[in-house]
């Protein structure tokens, strides 16, 4: 199944993320295969939309427009990691058809990102604000917040 999605959606990088998990190429947790589980039954749901183009304009936005802030990258293009990009996938490309507005809308509408120290968090979700600021929909409301007061 994996393999014909493969095919499907050749230009997907949370599938392309999803087949290294699966074949080990990348370690993860449990509870982020479960996850992949879940997301990758999207692909074949009917009353789930496919749509790569949000997606694809914030990962083009971060790696063209955005750069690294910290030493030792300051200055830096932000070449996003493929983990990263399946991030941004699996948050933008899937829509459900809200019957109230009369236009799809994303499924996912809160996410919560759980990484552990000092693996790029903080310039991930920053430049990812950054990329809804400047190519989400007008008035759209950016929130963040952490568990301490650093």
């Amino acid at each position: 199944m994996l393999d014909e999605l493969r095919n499907k959606y050749q230009n997907s990088f949370l599938l392309e993320y999803i087949y290294k998990c699966k074949g080990g190429e990348i370690i993860i947790g449990h509870e982020l295969m479960q996850m992949l589980d879940v997301l990758l039954k999207h692909f074949e749901d009917p009353n789930i939309m496919v749509d790569f183009a949000d997606s694809n304009k914030r990962v083009r936005f971060i790696e063209t427009q955005c750069r690294h802030f910290e030493a030792p990258f300051a200055g830096k293009p932000f070449i996003l990691m493929l983990f990263q990009k399946a991030f941004i996938e699996a948050i933008y490309s899937f829509k459900i058809f809200d019957n109230e507005i009369g236009r799809y809308i994303r499924l996912y509408q809160d996410v919560l990102f759980l990484v552990s120290r000092k693996n790029g968090k903080t310039p991930l979700v920053s430049a990812l604000n950054l990329a809804d600021f400047f190519c989400g929909p007008l008035g759209l409301k950016i929130l963040c917040s952490s568990n301490d007061y650093e």
